[in-house]
């Protein structure tokens, strides 16, 4: 989500760009929590992080006619999906990890809603 964000501010303006930073600053900080929470044990090479395929920029639209308001659409279309793709994993988590997952989760709907909001009061 940080680099779908990163690619996003690029296209967007002004109220759109101060939303979207926001929120981006909160998954900065997320990952930086959770990489000090992590234990890897002695001579694990941590993998780089990936990546997500295509950029906003693939989508109808995007920097196009509908400019920020498109951009923040998709950044809300990602956001709720990686909400439910966490929650959908839950059950097959143990605890601890299912209470963190749905943590993410959480923080991923209510990130949706920002957005979603946001593009509506433009």
């Amino acid at each position: 989500m940080i680099a779908r964000y990163a690619s996003a501010l690029k296209q967007l303006t002004a109220g759109a760009y101060i939303a979207a930073r926001a929120v981006q600053a909160e998954h900065v900080a997320h990952l930086a929590q959770l990489r000090s929470r992590l234990v890897e044990p002695s001579g694990a090479r941590s993998s780089p992080v990936n990546p997500p395929h295509g950029s906003l920029s693939d989508g109808p639209g995007a920097g196009g006619v509908n400019g920020p308001h498109a951009v923040l659409g998709q950044l809300e279309i990602a956001e709720q999906a990686a909400s439910d793709r966490l929650i959908g994993e839950l059950a097959a988590l143990p605890p601890s990890l299912a209470q963190l997952f749905a943590s993410i989760a959480a923080s991923e709907a209510t990130h949706a809603e920002y957005l979603r909001a946001d593009r509506r009061a433009r």
